[in-house]
């Protein structure tokens, strides 16, 4: 600023850039930190494609996503989980993925008005009562799943199948999370990171890979949290129940799934109210 004649050229350059439409164009993604459907690029990605010839023989476009063609963003996906936000379950393993993430039992206890259209005949039985009229009320599948958290994350990330089929299970939020959501890298709880918590055991890493888990969720919401597993880089779960004695006596008493069912039961999680 003090040097006159760089002053004058720098007024100058935003004037110009105004004049063709920065202000438009200042708040869109640079098309380099994206692959061609979306997916942000990493710093890991990168330096991955530089350091490898033979991903840069196999993948010339490094960017392109072609319809049927095995892209560089899907062997990222396929051999390195964490060089790439969100996971994609197999159509095949949907249905799979789906039951495993619906927990009748706490839908039933939670909801009464659900228990009583299955005990009327209304509804055949819990996960009917969610698909035709649960998921639209907001009503949750799971403890580890808080559906208008969700929801508000999850609006900018294709939202439409949810009203076009509303009323079946493809219009509900759980098949959202599971074929828009996680691949996107939107979970449905707080502080819990699917890519992460693959990552950080390589039991779990394998096992998605084999298909011996359905979701990074499901086995956090099974199993996971009772073996004192972290959600996310951001809870420690032994160093929780270690500074909180409420919710080591929950979990001590088998009340909730480890210290981060214990979490989410006093409402440590955006959307959820202390049980």
């Amino acid at each position: 600023p003090g040097a006159g004649a760089a002053a004058e050229i720098e007024r100058l350059y935003e004037a110009a850039i105004a004049r063709h439409g920065q202000a438009r164009l200042a708040g869109r993604v640079p098309g380099f930190d994206i692959f061609d459907d979306g997916t942000p690029v990493t710093a890991q990605a990168r330096r991955l494609y530089r350091r490898h010839a033979d991903l840069r023989e196999a993948f010339p476009d490094p960017y392109a996503c072609p319809t049927g063609q095995r892209s560089y963003r899907d062997w990222l996906r396929e051999n390195r989980l964490g060089a790439i936000p969100g996971l994609i379950v197999p159509a095949r393993c949907l249905e799979a993925a789906y039951a495993d993430l619906f927990d009748a039992d706490f839908y039933l206890a939670t909801y009464g008005d659900a228990a009583k259209a299955v005990e009327t005949g209304r509804c055949a039985d819990a996960l009917e009562h969610y698909e035709r009229i649960g998921s639209r009320r907001l009503y949750d599948p799971n403890e580890f799943f808080v559906s208008s958290w969700y929801l508000d994350r999850a609006m900018g990330a294709d939202p439409w199948p949810l009203s076009v089929h509303a009323g079946t299970r493809q219009g509900t939020l759980l098949w959202h999370y599971l074929t828009t959501g996680l691949p996107s890298g939107i979970e449905p709880v707080e502080l819990f990171d699917s890519a992460w918590y693959l990552g950080r055991y390589d039991d779990l890493d394998a096992a998605f890979r084999t298909g011996a888990i359905s979701t990074p969720l499901a086995h956090f919401l099974r199993d996971g949290s009772r073996e004192g597993r972290d959600p996310g880089p951001c809870f420690q779960s032994a160093a929780y129940l270690d500074r909180n004695p409420q919710a080591r006596e929950l979990a001590r008493a088998g009340q909730v799934r480890g210290a981060f069912g214990a979490f989410v039961r006093l409402g440590g999680v955006a959307g959820r109210v202390a049980a």
